[in-house]
């Protein structure tokens, strides 16, 4: 679907077969330069996190750019939206 922060895919991971989901950020977003430093920091500091074996966050499969639009690929959390456990 597409918000006014990214869109989001649901995808496989090549290889693994997991199933992950895709965060491409918007056109407009990622434009500013601030931002994106932010998110790839953002992308580590979680990656950081789950390595370090912290079970409550989503493992980073990847952060990537697709024909100049920087995406985050995860894992696929299953069981509804965080608003609906909220």
């Amino acid at each position: 679907g597409d918000g006014s922060f990214a869109s989001v895919w649901r995808a496989e991971a090549v290889g693994t077969g997991y199933a992950i989901k895709i965060f491409k950020i918007s056109a407009v977003l990622a434009n500013d330069a601030d931002l994106r430093l932010a998110q790839e920091r953002e992308a580590n500091v979680l990656q950081a996190v789950k390595e370090a074996g912290c079970a409550h966050v989503v493992r980073i499969e990847e952060f990537f750019k697709d024909h100049g639009l920087y995406c985050i690929a995860m894992a696929l959390v299953e069981g509804g939206s965080l608003q609906g456990r909220m």
